[in-house]
């Protein structure tokens, strides 16, 4: 069975995400797998889908 991020998993990859793109120095983010990565771990986050 695949594992759930939890809420502190999340937020610790979001700070992660600031620290990375606080370095990046390209124009486009649609060419970098950072937010979507991102993105993926959010909708993987059980505990934010039950406070919708």
């Amino acid at each position: 069975m695949k594992r759930q991020i939890s809420e502190e998993e999340l937020a610790s990859l979001c700070d992660a995400r600031d620290k990375l793109c606080g370095f990046c120095e390209a124009d486009e983010c649609s060419w970098c797998i950072v937010p979507r990565l991102i993105d993926d771990a959010y909708n993987e986050c059980k505990e934010v889908e039950d406070t919708l």
